[in-house]
């Protein structure tokens, strides 16, 4: 991608933060095109949903080359900026950012637990944000660093007051947003928005609304791993119909034709 092009989206994707913000979750070229069609402003990448297009799970299971085989053709076909979410940033953080530069990414997300191990303390994760940082500013873009932190998902003790304690270092590290995917409670919510240095990004939650969220306060709501489980229930569902009428009821309301299928990628 043409330098000036990616700086031109980096600042754009800033703006698009200058008002409540919904961020779709797409792991492949048809995903990303139809939320384009439908008028979002920004596209995320959802690592999870990257995954299971894998046939793997989810928690960093992928490596840094299967992401970027599936983040090409999302940045290749759209004019939208990408934010990518980068899990825990792989084997190799320094060279995750910078792969992630090199695509054409404006955004990362980047999370402050290991699979496995648990969250990270707050002063390892702002070492990390800060090679983000600098690693982005050796590259010459503004890269939007979105700190996500496993609080809340982990079920840490006094979530609230860890989150708010590593949403102040997370700020002074350089990150530009507080990402607490699993957080739905409205007091909580409030009084995170209410005190953070950084603006909070929620991830939706199967009963919530983003209206009710921006309300309160919240800055983005992100789509994240949801429209592909949707898809998967739908896919489930439907096989299951099929097999067992052998007619496709759901296949005929669900259909998308041929010739729109054409036209997304034309």
């Amino acid at each position: 991608m043409h330098h000036h092009r990616q700086q031109a989206l980096a600042n754009t994707f800033r703006q698009h933060h200058q008002q409540p913000l919904l961020l779709p979750g797409v792991w492949d070229g048809a995903s990303a095109r139809l939320f384009e069609k439908s008028g979002y402003l920004a596209l995320g990448t959802s690592s999870a949903a990257m995954a299971y297009s894998q046939g793997l799970p989810d928690g960093q299971q992928l490596t840094l080359g299967t992401m970027l085989a599936s983040l090409a053709p999302i940045i290749k076909g759209t004019g939208l900026p990408v934010s990518v979410d980068i899990e825990s940033g792989y084997a190799d953080l320094k060279a995750t950012v910078e792969a992630v530069l090199e695509a054409g990414a404006v955004g990362i997300n980047l999370e402050d637990s290991l699979p496995g191990q648990g969250l990270l303390s707050a002063a390892a994760q702002c070492q990390r944000l800060t090679l983000a940082r600098d690693t982005a500013e050796r590259f010459g873009l503004a890269l939007f660093i979105n700190a996500r932190t496993d609080t809340y998902l982990l079920g840490a003790n006094n979530a609230l007051e860890e989150t708010l304690s590593r949403a102040r270092a997370y700020q002074q590290a350089g990150a530009d947003m507080l990402f607490v995917p699993g957080m739905s409670n409205p007091a909580d919510i409030k009084a995170l928005v209410a005190a953070s240095p950084l603006p909070i990004n929620l991830m939706a939650l199967p009963g919530c609304s983003a209206g009710d969220w921006f309300s309160l306060g919240v800055t983005r709501v992100s789509l994240g791993l949801g429209p592909m489980l949707a898809v998967l229930g739908l896919l489930d569902a439907m096989a299951a119909q099929t097999l067992s009428l052998g007619r496709w009821p759901l296949m005929d309301q669900h259909h998308f034709g041929f010739a729109e299928a054409q036209a997304l990628f034309a």
